[in-house]
């Protein structure tokens, strides 16, 4: 054994003493080098003006490149490097890797086939190369860049002619004219309620695409203007697709280079600068000009350079401007990068038992821990979320071509490829070459728990029983009470009670005028006494000769007898009564007078005061959820009371159109979908009702009054409550059938 391991150490020595004798090629002298304070501490960051890249390295690497000089051995450079940092734990392997890695960067002066030599060494990981082919692939789809020029030439002369917009009274000038733009479309928002714009019809998404093109890339000329102004270079401009929508775009990442915070965050924030200027100025546009290209143009404007702009450059959990503020603010460079790798380092020891010393050593010198772990989760979540309302817009997009489930398997396969990456990133980075994986326990022992633990919590979800929860909106009506109408329209010309009037039934209340029944009434009544004469007259014994004409006449006498009916039936029909005992509760009911109402339309109320029931509009879904005897809570819109009671009835049949109540509908703020469709009308959501009598007195109650309702239905299991709620999330569900109907 002992022979075994001085050889060994022979063959490490002999290694070391090769590596020791090369020499490296020097360091390229067009590098351009910037000396930066960050965290603190001093760093160097390094420009190559050719590939346009940029490295940041720490003192003491930037020391051992002052010692690339093509002449010095490896061995001569890690003396003197020595010398310099004795407490370094850079030894002849860790300084061999440094300098090839510096050649494969392209830093080095070499020629192009040991170039391609150094390049062919670099490892492959094998293992994720499925993962890597398909986040490049979906990265290539969402994003193409396509360089057309370099704009260094003129950009600078535009610079200095615009100087003035960096200046601190324009800035200041600016942010108050959003300010006041932002207070004045306040004071005007009822111009969004008289919006004839249709935002998603075809004509209305071409304009935007244009309206997108020519925003993102004053967007982007922000960005290139500013840094250009603080000392930056822009080399490249040209167009690039985002999600297949063409813009421009040019490369700013000369920021790095600045020394001043300040300047780099100024430069990130140019492009939303920019934006809030445009859509302030398209606001004032929009709401003083009539309909048109320019109103719908500036509509547009307005919105995708404010709305968009807050919700995705400002959003800090999607890579865009937002996001590297609050990198350069937290001073934590790639903070997604390394949010992912914080998680993924502690999933590994958590899920895997695997103890992950390369991610653990990138990982040293970033104590903040929690700040990594918020941002993860919070940009997972959010980053879910959208995946799931982009599906869904997709799918409701297709619905019209009937191709609204295709639409919903694409958002699926999106949304779990989005779940399941965490575990899948998980999993490459413990298998990856170069790892440098160390087992705190064996793979076998703490998967077997993990799965243990799995089995277990989900079997007992299925245990664990709860209620199901609907929340609806109910309508306060009087629950013994009548609504008086008639069934011929007119105007309330006669009025003999008023209200809080006690009435018993049968008793008049008032009436109503028609002019056009009045004159079908009196024609009917000449018409009966003209047939009745005229068949007197022919059965007379002085006209013995047109008596057959009898049973003619006699029909025509019963057709004018039926015609009266008629018309007699419909003039009583003006006559009001009550067909209850109880009183007037419709407030002011004497103002009724003169008014015209409809057929069958509600003129007067009567009831038992404070004697109400709830009508609840109950959907498809939601009737399997609840039973009678369910427990509801509520509070009322109007004066905020809140209430309990129990459910006493459901509908066994959905109610037909003209059955349902104004006030469930959403176009009047109710819970109940009305899709109004073209030349065809409103299509109404099929529904049924639930009661619930109020046992308490209210005072102030009137019928009509809208409350906010909570349902403790059903008792079921927490696994079959989540089942639910997923497949509804989706739309997946069918029509549920009636649990009525079985009874």
């Amino acid at each position: 054994m002992s022979s075994d391991s001085s050889a060994t150490q022979q063959t490490c020595a002999s290694g070391n003493e090769k590596l020791a004798r090369v020499v490296f090629a020097p360091l390229r002298p067009d590098l351009i080098f910037q000396r930066q304070e960050f965290k603190n501490e001093i760093y160097y960051v390094i420009k190559d003006p050719l590939a346009l890249t940029y490295f940041r390295i720490k003192p003491e690497e930037a020391f051992l490149l002052t010692l690339l000089d093509g002449q010095r051995s490896l061995g001569e450079i890690a003396r003197l490097f020595q010398e310099e940092y004795p407490n370094s734990a850079y030894d002849l392997q860790a300084l061999s890797a440094f300098c090839n890695q510096l050649a494969r960067s392209g830093l080095l002066v070499i020629n192009a086939r040991s170039f391609v030599k150094f390049a062919s060494q670099k490892p492959t990981a094998k293992g994720g190369s499925l993962l890597r082919a398909w986040m490049k692939v979906v990265s290539k789809l969402f994003f193409i860049k396509i360089p057309l020029l370099d704009p260094s030439a003129w950009l600078g002369d535009v610079t200095r002619k615009i100087h003035f917009v960096w200046s601190r009274p324009f800035v200041l000038s600016a942010l108050c004219f959003y300010a006041f733009t932002l207070f004045w479309v306040f004071l005007h928002k009822e111009a969004f309620a008289h919006n004839t714009i249709n935002f998603f019809s075809p004509y209305n998404l071409f304009l935007l695409s244009l309206t997108v093109i020519v925003i993102k890339t004053c967007h982007e000329f922000g960005h290139a203007s500013t840094c250009r102004y603080f000392g930056g270079e822009v080399h490249e401009m040209g167009v690039c697709f985002i999600c297949f929508m063409p813009c421009g775009y040019v490369n700013a990442s000369d920021a790095w280079m600045m020394r001043h915070q300040r300047h780099k965050i100024y430069v990130t924030l140019a492009g939303v600068f920019t934006e809030f200027m445009i859509a302030s100025i398209a606001a004032y546009v929009w709401l003083n000009t009539s309909e048109g290209l320019a109103k719908n143009l500036a509509f547009n404007a307005m919105v995708v350079a404010s709305v968009n702009t807050l919700f995705f450059n400002m959003n800090p959990l999607m890579r865009f401007d937002g996001y590297y503020v609050i990198a350069d603010l937290l001073e934590i460079p790639n903070l997604r990068s390394k949010a992912i790798m914080y998680c993924s380092y502690h999933m590994q020891r958590i899920l895997l038992g695997y103890k992950n010393t390369f991610q653990e050593k990138l990982l040293e010198h970033e104590p903040r821990g929690r700040v990594f772990i918020v941002y993860a989760l919070a940009a997972y979540v959010y980053m879910s979320f959208v995946i799931y309302s982009l599906s869904q817009m997709f799918a409701r997009f297709l619905e019209k071509y009937a191709l609204k489930e295709f639409g919903l398997i694409l958002g699926i396969a999106a949304q779990v490829s989005f779940l399941l990456f965490p575990l899948m990133r998980i999993f490459y980075d413990a298998f990856k070459p170069g790892a440098h994986i160390v087992a705190i326990e064996p793979l076998p022992r703490r998967m077997a728990k993990w799965v243990t633990g799995v089995v277990i919590t989900v079997g007992g979800l299925f245990f664990i029983p709860v209620h199901f929860k609907v929340e609806t909106q109910g309508i306060l009506v009087f629950a013994e009470g009548e609504s008086v109408s008639s069934p011929t329209p007119g105007f309330l010309t006669e009025l003999y009670v008023r209200t809080g009037d006690y009435v018993q039934e049968g008793q008049v209340l008032g009436r109503m005028h028609n002019e056009n029944a009045w004159l079908a009434f009196r024609e009917a009544v000449l018409d009966l006494e003209l047939a009745r004469l005229v068949e007197l007259y022919h059965s007379s014994e002085h006209v013995a000769a047109a008596q057959y004409r009898l049973p003619e006449l006699m029909v025509r006498v019963e057709e004018a007898l039926a015609a009266y009916e008629s018309a007699s039936a419909i003039v009583k029909g003006l006559e009001l009564k009550a067909s209850v005992n109880g009183r007037v509760l419709t407030p002011d009911v004497q103002h009724q007078l003169g008014h015209y109402f409809d057929s069958k339309e509600t003129v007067l109320q009567l009831g038992t005061p404070g004697r109400f029931k709830l009508m609840i509009p109950i959907t498809e879904e939601q009737i399997t959820m609840i039973e009678v005897g369910n427990s509801i809570s509520g509070r009322f819109v109007g004066n905020g009371d809140s209430f309990d009671a129990i459910l006493d009835g459901i509908t066994a049949e959905r109610t037909e159109q003209e059955e349902q109540f104004y006030a469930v509908m959403d176009v009047f703020g109710g819970p109940v979908h009305v899709n109004v469709v073209e030349g065809q009308g409103p299509n109404y959501t099929p529904i049924f009702f639930a009661e619930a009598l109020l046992d308490n007195t209210f005072e102030y109650g009137q019928d009509g009054m809208r409350a906010h309702l909570t349902i403790a239905g059903r008792q079921t299991t927490v696994a079959l409550k989540l089942w639910r709620k997923f497949i509804n999330m989706w739309n997946l569900r069918a029509p549920a059938s009636n649990p009525f109907s079985q009874t």
